[in-house]
């Protein structure tokens, strides 16, 4: 785009303020707008970067989902024009399902209720294949500006981050990094031929798995699934030994204090506390934190000793097994995620830049925090794991999407009021 093209759509992009602005298009957007229908009766515009509203990364996963279908889109509103979904068999076979459902059948019920709220706000809209650089906070009651890839700049009343997250490098694996995979690479249906290549090459050298959570369980559920289809194609592959690398005892979801006294092990698992870790609203186990569904399953086989060629290791540091780190033919990391963001200023000052160790706060009602400022412009959706301090001591995130959709058409009241006075 040449600078004179750039100039012109600045300029006509300026004249327009948009209500909301929803950066990220993916399952928390979808989720979110299909929760309250009333929100796309506002200005609103949702930027992607990839060229599906809905989906994101899931039509790529070759997993499970770590919850529920019915849990998954439990949000989902089946009113105004979400009604017609109900008639949709992709949305429901995932809606009533009361099990973990394969993610690109997931993606599949996103892409219909992405294209639902495409309709209803229209081809304008929607940015796709738009990714942003910077976020401009505005002073007062000026617009916030948003700055693309595509060299213009967008104004909003409100914005709403809902840019997922990504796994960075642990200072403490840089030691391996040449022979390093981070998780969200090993369950990708687009990268399972070259995992399989990788295995063929490292022989019998050890795989070691970084991490014991839900991420760590789907790595080994996809390493296992292609070491037998090798093993199939040619009995003369050796499998090689996985480590799990384990740095504490496990959380394993139950349904209930009764199943949880039933079936809690001392050794594998960190024992709940009635006062802390039941949920008030339905009584489960560690229901933020604790393995659930299949990766439950499969750690406890795993711990058991039931899978062969596969081990945990208690470590307290990852550099305790450095002569395991050392020999391994592939080290794969699960040890979670960050918040991804771009750059956000406030009056020309970079106050968070897209690649800072800040995690990225937010109050019950979704308003960012940065610097232990609270921005009535600017709301986060989901994006950081739960906070430690609220991880299951509390129904966490239970009435975020009220609370955050409350906010929202608050603040655009608001908005609309002072215009409306000047």
């Amino acid at each position: 785009m040449n600078t004179m093209n750039i100039r012109t759509t600045i300029k006509e992009t300026n004249n327009i303020v948009q209500d909301l602005v929803i950066i990220g298009g993916g399952f928390r957007t979808t989720t979110f707008l299909s929760s309250d229908p009333n929100l796309l009766k506002d200005k609103v515009m949702i930027i992607e970067q990839e060229t599906n509203i809905g989906p994101g990364a899931f039509k790529d996963y070759n997993i499970l989902t770590s919850s529920s279908g019915t849990s998954m889109l439990k949000y989902l509103t089946f009113e105004g024009p979400f009604e017609r979904l109900l008639m949709n068999h992709k949305v429901t076979a995932v809606s009533q399902n009361m099990k973990p459902v394969r993610a690109e059948k997931l993606a599949s019920a996103l892409i219909e209720i992405g294209l639902t709220i495409e309709a209803e706000l229209g081809d304008n809209a929607i940015r796709r294949s738009t990714s942003v650089e910077k976020i401009q906070l505005g002073i007062g009651n000026n617009p916030v500006s948003i700055y693309t890839n595509q060299g213009d700049i967008v104004k909003a009343k409100h914005v709403l981050l809902a840019t997922g997250r990504y796994e960075r490098i642990n200072d403490e694996l840089l030691n391996w990094n040449k022979k390093l995979m981070l998780s969200n690479t090993v369950i990708r249906h687009s990268k399972k031929e070259m995992l399989q290549n990788k295995l063929l090459t490292i022989g019998e050298r050890p795989i070691v798995i970084a991490g014991s959570s839900h991420s760590a369980m789907s790595v080994l559920s996809c390493l296992l699934e292609i070491m037998k289809r090798l093993k199939d194609r040619d009995t003369r592959y050796i499998i090689p030994p996985i480590y799990v690398l384990q740095r504490s005892k496990a959380y394993l979801m139950y349904d209930n204090e009764e199943e949880a006294r039933k079936e809690q092990i001392m050794e594998r698992e960190m024992i709940y506390d009635p006062l802390t870790d039941v949920c008030p609203d339905t009584g489960i186990v560690y229901r933020d934190s604790g393995l659930r569904h299949q990766s439950k399953e499969l750690y406890c086989s795993l711990w058991s000793g039931e899978i062969k060629n596969v081990s945990i290791v208690n470590i307290k540091k990852l550099s305790d097994v450095a002569n395991l780190l050392d020999q391994a033919g592939l080290v794969i990391q699960a040890l979670g995620y960050f918040g991804n963001a771009p750059d956000i200023f406030l009056c020309d000052r970079l106050i968070r830049p897209s690649n800072s160790l800040q995690r990225i706060e937010a109050n019950e009602e979704g308003a960012a925090i940065i610097n232990k400022k609270v921005f009535d412009n600017l709301s986060v959706l989901r994006l950081e794991p739960t906070p430690l301090l609220q991880k299951d001591n509390m129904a966490y995130g239970s009435s975020l999407y009220h609370k955050l959709s409350s906010r929202i058409k608050r603040k655009i009241n608001e908005a609309q009021e002072l215009v409306g006075k000047l």
